[in-house]
């Protein structure tokens, strides 16, 4: 069995306003529990360094990021912030770190 990533439904997002880093990728969002809080997703990214919006996660959330290079910042617990870069291939499972 092979996998074809044309085959799932992809939605983009981007940010033309914000100037510090670019946005602009596109994620599929493979399923979800919300019993279990958790949120399962593929990502694409344009080339050059691609950003996340700042967000929080109400759930712990699986990534795999398929094309591209992945930049963030991560919010540390005690308010300090760490660079991230995942590059095609690499799989995170990111805790949730935000309640609705």
């Amino acid at each position: 069995m092979s996998f074809n990533s044309d085959r799932v439904e992809w939605r983009r997002v981007t940010d033309p306003l914000c100037k510090t880093y670019k946005v602009d990728f596109e994620y599929s969002l493979l399923g979800f529990d919300l019993d279990a809080g958790r949120l399962d997703m593929l990502l694409r990214y344009a080339a050059g360094k691609g950003h996340c919006r700042r967000h929080r996660h109400v759930a712990s959330t699986m990534t795999l990021v398929l094309e591209g290079e992945q930049h963030l910042q991560e919010l540390r617990v005690d308010g300090s912030t760490k660079i991230v870069s995942r590059k095609k291939g690499d799989y995170a499972l990111s805790p949730g770190d935000a309640r609705p």
